[in-house]
């Protein structure tokens, strides 16, 4: 039992390191000065004490590979590190309330879509599958790619 959490606590899940588009955000003006002529922008907000946000890097790396294209761009943002941009963007950080990852898209600086989906009852967010697919269909990726290619 003890070997099990001192492992644990030593060997956290390493950062992905394979092909990505993905990029990193320093500042709150670097994701809406940033390639002001992308017309989507996928954000995701994570922390690394995470694990969950640590899995869902390789799915939005995955992501990112196969989507971005002159209209449409992917972002991370350490929410753990840059609260205010997350706060701006109503992510709240905090381990209890369950909402990192976060998956936004923002259209024309407006957010359309967020996954997970706050509750409207409590304002909590609903614990989501983090998969390729549940993303894709959410988010609606395949219609906003193939409508923002074809021009």
């Amino acid at each position: 039992m003890i070997f099990c959490i001192l492992v644990w606590i030593f060997l956290k899940i390493p950062h992905y390191q394979g092909p990505s588009k993905i990029q990193s955000i320093y500042s709150e003006d670097d994701l809406e000065l940033e390639d002001p002529q992308s017309k989507v922008k996928l954000v995701l907000f994570y922390a690394d004490w995470s694990d969950t946000c640590l899995f869902t890097e390789r799915v939005w790396a995955g992501l990112s590979v196969k989507y971005t294209n002159e209209a449409v761009k992917f972002y991370c943002v350490d929410a753990g590190v840059f609260e205010k941009i997350a706060s701006k963007y109503k992510v709240d950080t905090n381990p209890a309330a369950r909402q990192l990852p976060t998956l936004l898209m923002l259209e024309n600086g407006k957010e359309t879509g967020r996954y997970p989906p706050l509750a409207t009852s409590n304002a909590k967010s609903i614990i989501a599958n983090y998969s390729e697919r549940s993303i894709v269909k959410y988010l609606e990726l395949d219609a906003k790619f193939y409508s923002t290619s074809a021009k």
